[in-house]
């Protein structure tokens, strides 16, 4: 199996949704979420994590409407995602 950011839904976001990833092996990861200025918004999981598939909760309340990139960094690799919330 690969690493996997698996598409947020509902896309857009109103409030809030889960962000589902998984991990072949532990690995330390950090998702974040950036706005199109490159600007870390919401830093949603930092650290070490066993393998399998994980699931963290994007809360989008306090964020203006607009596009966002979800970022996943393991290790050494990385995938993103954008994600829109409106309101």
């Amino acid at each position: 199996t690969e690493i996997a950011l698996h598409a947020v839904a509902p896309n857009p976001v109103r409030t809030s949704t889960q962000i589902r990833y998984d991990l072949p092996e532990p690995a330390n990861i950090e998702l974040t979420v950036y706005d199109l200025m490159g600007r870390a918004v919401k830093q949603l999981v930092a650290g070490s994590h066993s393998s399998g598939t994980h699931s963290v909760q994007f809360d989008a309340t306090t964020l203006p409407s607009g596009v966002y990139i979800v970022h996943l960094q393991v290790d050494s690799q990385q995938i993103t995602q954008r994600v829109t919330v409106v309101k």
